[in-house]
């Protein structure tokens, strides 16, 4: 079977920011993720300003790279050296100027370590100790379940939030079908191989808690 889930785009607020809210999974249950739709950013908001937001890129489920973060794909054409004096390298210039990237705060998205507009997922912890990190979701990735009960997943846009007055930095119609089998067990045996959605780095703290 399947269950179709409409993805908010346009939103006030983070849709993975509850992880108990979302699709109700049966335990065990391994559910390949699927999306599809169109949808848009625009290229530079921080969220907190009323004005228009444009320019709009077209965007699918991979979303597009941050101006603001580490994930320019491209080196700058400009390069400084110690005492300031600039040099351009033209060969760079060409490629820069056609990158197609968004703007953000990376301390606004809801997941700094993933590219803006791409598709989400956060299913509620498995246990107090169980790591409970949004996960970057490609098409067929499946969610580690929880054996031992049933569980949520919520899915959402690595977006800032909407600003109160002002036009949505995403907008559109993005949809998630989720595949679900008969049992835990017929899951497994269809789904068992898939690729697991990407999970978020562990933060600094964790790994250092994990160390001692």
């Amino acid at each position: 079977d399947r269950v179709r889930v409409n993805v908010p785009t346009a939103s006030g607020a983070d849709a993975t920011a509850d992880p108990a809210r979302g699709l109700l999974l049966p335990s065990g249950m391994l559910a390949p993720i699927v999306a599809g739709g169109s949808y848009a950013a625009c290229q530079a908001s921080t969220g907190a300003s009323p004005a228009t937001c444009k320019p709009y890129f077209a965007l699918d489920m991979a979303g597009l790279f941050n101006w603001w973060g580490s994930d320019v794909p491209v080196p700058s054409p400009i390069s400084y050296d110690e005492s300031g004096a600039a040099t351009v390298f033209a060969g760079r210039y060409e490629a820069w100027a056609r990158l197609q990237g968004l703007a953000r705060d990376v301390a606004a998205l809801p997941s700094r370590s993933f590219p803006v507009g791409a598709l989400l997922a956060r299913r509620t912890p498995v246990g107090d100790g169980s790591p409970n990190r949004r996960a970057l979701v490609t098409n067929g990735c499946v969610m580690p379940p929880n054996p031992r009960a049933p569980y949520r997943v919520s899915l959402g846009v690595n977006d800032v939030a909407a600003p109160a007055n002002g036009a949505p930095p995403t907008h559109g119609k993005l949809e998630a079908t989720v595949l679900i089998a008969a049992d835990a067990a017929q899951s497994e045996a269809l789904f068992g191989t898939h690729e697991r959605c990407v999970a978020e780095p562990a933060p600094l703290r964790d790994l250092v808690a994990a160390a001692r």
